[in-house]
C-alpha cells in the first residue's frame, strides 16, 4: 500500500504546483477545489487500505464486525470523496485541465463502484469477492497516474 501512499501523495504535490503556477482566476479557483477535493480522497483511500491491508494480515478480521464497521466507515467516506470528484461541474473546468479532469470524472465513477463491490463482498462474506475489489482499487490507483500525468503536462 506504500505505492499507493506515494502516488496519491504525488498527484497532491503536483496539485500545488499547479495552484502556485495558475495565472487566470478560472484556473485557481479550479485547482483550489480540486485540490482541496483530492486531500479528502486521499485521505479517504488511505483509510480503505489500512483496513485491506488489516484484512490481507490476519484473515479473521474479515469476519469480525468491529473490523467491517471500520472498513464501512472508511467506504463510506472514501464513496463521499469519489462523489465529489466525480460531480465537480463540467462548465467550471478550465480548457487546460479538461484531460486531468476526465480522470478525475473517472475516478468518481470507479470509486462508486469499488466501494460497492468490497461492502457486497464483506457483507456476503465473499473473500474472491473481496480480492477483486482489491483489483478494482488498484485500478483507481491506475486512473490516479494517468490524471498525474495529465496534470504533469500542463506545467
Amino acid at each position: 500500500m506504500t505505492t499507493k501512499r506515494t502516488t496519491l501523495a504525488t498527484v497532491f504535490a503536483l496539485l500545488m504546483i499547479l495552484l502556485a503556477a495558475c495565472g487566470g482566476p478560472d484556473p485557481m479557483s479550479y485547482a483550489v477545489d480540486i485540490q482541496g477535493m483530492l486531500s479528502d480522497y486521499v485521505i479517504a483511500i488511505n483509510n480503505v487500505s489500512a483496513q485491506i491491508d488489516r484484512a490481507v494480515a490476519d484473515s479473521n478480521q474479515f469476519a469480525d464486525a468491529g473490523w467491517q464497521q471500520d472498513l464501512f466507515a472508511a467506504l463510506d467516506e472514501l464513496d463521499t470523496a469519489g462523489n465529489a470528484l466525480g460531480s465537480y461541474p463540467d462548465a467550471n473546468v478550465p480548457e487546460d485541465f479538461a484531460e486531468a479532469h476526465g480522470y478525475l470524472k473517472q475516478i468518481g465513477a470507479e470509486t462508486a463502484e469499488l466501494t460497492s463491490a468490497l461492502r457486497s463482498a464483506v457483507e456476503n462474506q465473499d473473500i474472491d469477492a473481496f480480492n477483486a475489489g482489491q483489483n478494482e482499487l488498484q485500478d483507481v490507483l491506475d486512473l490516479l497516474n494517468q490524471a498525474n500525468a495529465a496534470l504533469e503536462a500542463i506545467q
